[in-house]
């Protein structure tokens, strides 16, 4: 509530990555460095280190009783990822006071097949739309749909070039921007 009123700064930086810096700069050099009493970081829980996905062709098995299997996992799990993903855009356009219209969701659901079905060529977990990433990018002023691909590309860059940094994190910084989220 107080970030965004700071004159010049606070237009420009969101108040939760504010709140990451200072967290991890309190954590460093106070915490750790003047007390000598450290609380946990995102190395000590689950260190980040990435490298480029590489292109993998799947083995498609030749078993029936597999692909029976895997096609009713794969239809659960397509139509449990659509509706997440058309509540999400409906909560996003309550949030942003914005008309929603039937072809958002149906683009919506096709870029997110897409886009599953690409991740799946490079052993990469696919996904669907996550009203706490949403939130978080509406909180910080987001309002189109370049947002969410800007996010995308920089947890990429952050996986691959920024991972020592984002190891460095305090997981008690990255609860309360979560809290905030669930606050909002």
């Amino acid at each position: 509530e107080v970030w965004p009123k700071v004159p010049k700064v606070g237009t420009f930086l969101p108040a939760s990555l504010m709140g990451l810096l200072v967290g991890t700069l309190l954590e460093w050099t106070l915490f750790r460095r003047a007390i000598g009493q450290g609380t946990r970081v995102v190395a000590e829980t689950a260190p980040i280190a990435g490298a480029p996905p590489k292109f993998d062709w799947p083995a498609i098995p030749d078993d029936g009783q597999t692909i029976s299997t895997m096609l009713s996992f794969a239809i659960q799990l397509a139509a449990i990822g659509a509706v997440e993903s058309v509540l999400t855009l409906q909560a996003c356009n309550e949030i942003t006071d914005t008309v929603p219209k039937i072809s958002d969701s149906n683009q919506e659901c096709f870029a997110q097949g897409l886009a599953n079905l690409i991740c799946g060529l490079f052993r990469a977990m696919g996904g669907d739309a996550m009203i706490g990433q949403s939130t978080i990018n509406i909180m910080n002023g987001a309002r189109h749909r370049v947002s969410s691909t800007m996010s995308g590309v920089f947890m990429l860059l952050f996986t691959l070039v920024l991972s020592p940094f984002i190891n460095l994190l305090p997981i008690a910084t990255l609860t309360g921007v979560l809290f905030i989220v669930v606050i909002s």
